[in-house]
């Protein structure tokens, strides 16, 4: 039986790399390894580490992922400053692609016509299973979630349609925010 990835790399060879430059079929098929490493779920990184890995400069990348997510080749969630989280949609329905379903969330993301927006328990409760999550953040977590909230899910790239993605950039924001705040702190001393 053909894995995903192989379904994903034979169905992009035959109906999408006609409107591909090779740079972009070279950053499409280096983030679908990325994806097939992180087994088919949601995956960070950063641009730089792309352009550094594939020797092409920054701005190519941002230009280029644009790009495959204007053809739903790709989805990605970025905030300034941060690593970027990749979602891939299905080729052939440009729906998210949908290897396993757990709890209702398809490889990590809700899916844009099943998005539910998540109760402020599920949202803290996923918020701490993530790898830099710690106990002194639960009252930021609880109050970006009341901000996404008092904001209808909508954030700055628009309507949020996948919770996980926003979940895990807000983490990533409040770490930032918090190793910000203690350096800065530390030149006051």
């Amino acid at each position: 039986m053909e894995s995903l990835y192989q379904q994903k790399l034979s169905t992009f060879w035959s109906k999408e790399k006609q409107k591909l430059t090779a740079s972009e079929m070279l950053i499409y098929i280096f983030l679908l390894h990325q994806w097939k490493e992180n087994e088919y779920k949601n995956f960070t990184y950063s641009d730089y580490e792309i352009a550094k890995e594939l020797k092409l400069s920054r701005q190519t990348v941002i230009k280029i992922k644009q790009k495959l997510m204007i053809e739903r080749l790709i989805e990605f969630s970025h905030c300034p400053g941060m690593t970027t989280v990749y979602s891939f949609f299905d080729t052939e329905t440009k729906e998210h692609s949908k290897p396993s379903k757990r709890n209702g969330i398809e490889n990590g993301f809700a899916i844009e016509d099943e998005f539910e927006i998540p109760t402020k328990k599920e949202f803290v409760d996923y918020v701490k299973t993530l790898y830099n999550y710690k106990k002194q953040f639960l009252y930021d977590v609880m109050k970006e979630y009341d901000e996404l909230q008092k904001n209808n899910w909508v954030t700055k790239r628009g309507k949020a349609r996948n919770w996980i993605a926003i979940a895990e950039i807000s983490m990533s924001k409040i770490v930032f925010n918090y190793n910000a705040q203690k350096a800065f702190d530390q030149l006051k001393k």
